[in-house]
C-alpha cells in the first residue's frame, strides 16, 4: 500500500484526483482519503501535527506496516532563487532545527535518477528567506551533502520521527516541491498552484513507480557492518543507546559514500581497561567517522 501524509488540502488535491480517492466519512482526528491501494491523510501544518497524523495513519487496523510505502509530500522553500518554482526533490536527509536531530531515508537513494536529491531543514516557523539561510548553509553538521540543494519545510522532522518508530528507513520518503524563497518572496495561491502543477508530472511518474514496486531496496545502509559493530559493542561494552548512536553514525557514513569499515577495523585492535577509556575511544571513533572524507 502507498500512504501519504500531507499538510494542507490544496497540496493533496492533485493526488486525490489522480488516484480517485474518496473521503472516509467515519470520525477521524485527521481527514482520511482512501482508494484501492492508496491512503492519504491531511495533517495540518507543523511537525507536531505531522507526527500525530503519521502515528494515527500507521495505527489504523487496515494498514499492514510491513507492506507500506509512506510519503510526506508538500511545499518547501529554497534559500537560493537558482532553483525554479516547481522543483521536485527527494530528501536524503532531514534535520530538525530545534533538536538538531538528523533523519535519513534509505529509500531516497533508490529513486535516483527519477528525481533529484535534497537536504531538508525542518523549522518551527516559516522560512524567512536569505536572512535565515547563513545559519544553516555554513553549518557542516547540516550541509553534509554540498552537491545537493538545501530546502526548508515545517513537517518533515515530525513525519520522519514518527515513521521511524514503525517502519524501516527504506519504507518512507519526503518529497518536496519548491514554492517560494521565504516569507519575503511573492507567494500567492496562484504561485502555489503553479508550483504544484509544475512538479506534478515528475511526482506522478515517481509515485506510479512506487505503486508498481519498482524500487526494491537492499538492506539498510549499516546492515553490512553489523558483524563488526557487534564485535565492537562487545569489546567496548556499549549500552543499547550507545550501540544505536554508533550504528547511526555508520549509516550516515555509508550514505555519504565514505568507508566506515576502515575506521571500525582500526578500533577493533585498540585495548582499553576502564569505562572512561572505552568512552573516550567511542567518542574518538565517532569523531573519526564524521571527519572521514567520501571515497
Amino acid at each position: 500500500m502507498l500512504a501519504f501524509v500531507i499538510a494542507i488540502h490544496r497540496e493533496a488535491e492533485g493526488l486525490i484526483a489522480h488516484f480517485g480517492l474518496s473521503k472516509d466519512m467515519h470520525p477521524h482526528p485527521f481527514a482520511i482519503y482512501r482508494g484501492e491501494s492508496v491512503i492519504l491523510t491531511v495533517s495540518g501544518v507543523g511537525k507536531l501535527n505531522a507526527a500525530m497524523a503519521t502515528t494515527y495513519l500507521l495505527s489504523l487496523p487496515d494498514i499492514h506496516r510491513d507492506h507500506v510505502i509512506l510519503v510526506n509530500y508538500g511545499c518547501c522553500a529554497s534559500w537560493s532563487s537558482t532553483l525554479p518554482i516547481g522543483y521536485l526533490s527527494a530528501a536524503v536527509k532531514v534535520t530538525d532545527s530545534d533538536t538538531h536531530h538528523d533523519y535519513f531515508s534509505d529509500l531516497a537513494s533508490y529513486v535516483i535518477p527519477h528525481v533529484p536529491l535534497s537536504e531538508l531543514v525542518c523549522l518551527s516557523s516559516p522560512f524567512r528567506g536569505a536572512d535565515d539561510a547563513p545559519t544553516f548553509i555554513h553549518s557542516p553538521a547540516i550541509t553534509e551533502h554540498p552537491d545537493v540543494p538545501l530546502l526548508f519545510d515545517m513537517e518533515s522532522a515530525g513525519f520522519c520521527h514518527a515513521a521511524g518508530k514503525f517502519l524501516h528507513t527504506y519504507q518512507y520518503l519526503c518529497l518536496k516541491v519548491v514554492t517560494d524563497y521565504g516569507l519575503r518572496s511573492d507567494l500567492s495561491l496562484d504561485v502555489l498552484d503553479q508550483a504544484l502543477h509544475s512538479g506534478k508530472t515528475p511526482l506522478l511518474d515517481l509515485i506510479e513507480r512506487l505503486v508498481a514496486n519498482a524500487f526494491q531496496p537492499e538492506a539498510p545502509a549499516e546492515r553490512q557492518f553489523e558483524p563488526i559493530l557487534f564485535e565492537l559493542s562487545q569489546k567496548l561494552r556499549l549500552t543499547h543507546q550507545m550501540q544505536r548512536s554508533l550504528a547511526l553514525e555508520v549509516r550516515k557514513s555509508a550514505l555519504m559514500n565514505k568507508s566506515p569499515e576502515e575506521v571500525l577495523s582500526r578500533y577493533l585492535h585498540t585495548e582499553t581497561a576502564t569505562r572512561q577509556e572505552r568512552r573516550v575511544m567511542l567518542d574518538a571513533l565517532i569523531s573519526e567517522l564524521r571527519n572521514q572524507r567520501p571515497i
